[in-house]
This record gives structure tokens, sequence and C-alpha cells, in this order.
């Protein structure tokens, strides 16, 4: 009903579905991603381009850097996923179309969740993800008014903003950042549910 009104809905299904890691992980695949970067959406988007971005060296190069995103969808899938977990735990995580944080999981305790009755089917709403292992600094932590200097590592995101109508891109421009800080051996990585902080950037520019 919302849909099929003229109120602007923020967000609409469709970008709502763009969050998902299910959307995340079909993008990334070969096949998927040359689709979107061969269209003039992109030269609308990044105007510092001034041509489509067609070739396969091109492609190949945006995906390197995207993390590695596996599909659960089915029972060959699944069984690959359980192996490459077997072999390096700590190198994984698993993670639900769901944000906010506390609910991932991580480890050895995957491969519990494929060992489980009902696994089949509970990991088709899942997609198992290569962890991404950034080097920690020294950071100051105030918890509960003590100060205390942690190995800390950080996740910058960028806000931006959207407008269309139809298959029309009206504006899209950036809106500001956020940056959550937390301790290196924390999984998580919620703000809301305590796991991170807000933190912001110090510009510094060298010679």
């Amino acid at each position: 009903m919302m849909e099929m009104s003229k109120a602007i809905k923020c967000p609409s299904v469709e970008f709502q579905l763009i969050n998902f890691k299910k959307i995340q992980e079909v993008l990334q695949r070969k096949d998927i991603l040359p689709q979107y970067l061969k269209t003039p959406l992109i030269l609308y988007l990044f105007n510092e381009i001034n041509r489509l971005l067609d070739t396969p060296e091109e492609i190949e190069k945006i995906r390197e850097d995207f993390v590695q995103l596996w599909s659960l969808d089915t029972v060959n899938e699944q069984t690959e996923a359980f192996a490459l977990v077997k072999s390096k735990p700590d190198d994984y995580v698993l993670k639900p179309q769901r944000e906010g944080g506390g609910n991932n999981t991580y480890g050895v305790e995957i491969l519990e969740k494929f060992k489980s009755q009902h696994a089949t089917s509970e990991l088709k709403a899942y997609i198992l993800m290569k962890r991404i292992k950034p080097t920690p600094r020294p950071g100051f932590m105030l918890k509960k008014r003590q100060l205390n200097v942690e190995g800390v590592i950080s996740e910058f995101g960028v806000f931006s903003y959207l407008i269309s109508e139809e298959k029309a891109l009206l504006e899209s421009k950036y809106g500001g950042y956020l940056l959550r800080t937390k301790n290196f051996e924390t999984d998580e990585g919620g703000v809301a549910t305590g796991y991170s902080v807000l933190d912001s950037l110090v510009y510094e520019e060298k010679d």
C-alpha cells in the first residue's frame, strides 16, 4: 500500500533491499557486476569518469576491492563453505540479513551452525564472508568515567542521499560520514548494542 502511494519512501523497498548482505553477495559476482558498471548511471554518479567501465581488466580491478562473499543457497555451496571454514575458522564470519551488531557468528561457532539439525534450510538466510583484519592502533576509550588506552580498529562509512523517480535518477550526493571505533579483540561492531563507539577523524596533511 505504501509503495503504491505518492508518498516519498525513505528508503523505498528497492533501496532497503540493496543493503541486504545477499544483494551484496550477488552484485560482486563476475557475471552480475559488469551489468551495472556498463551503464550511463556510472557516468552520472562518478562524473570524473568520462567513459563506461567496460573492459575485463577494469571490472576485475573493482572486484579486487570487494571482500569475498559466498552464497549458501544450495547444498553444494554449503558443503564448499563448510570446507573453507573448517580449514581456517578464524578467517570467516557468518552473516544474516540483519544490521545493528550482535547477529553474526564467528570462527569455530560457524561449524556448529553448519552441523545443526535444520542447517540446510536455515543457512539459506545467511552469507559467508571473509573476515577483514585491519591493523590495530592505540586509542583512548572512555568507559564508565575510566580512561583506558587500548588497541582499537575503526570502520568508516559514508552517508549519501539519492532521489529518484521510477527509473530516473534525479540526484545523488554525499551527506557526511560515520566512524565507529571498537577494541580490536571485539568481534561485533554495533554502536546501539554497545560494542563500538562513535568517533571522529583528524585530518593531517603531510608534505
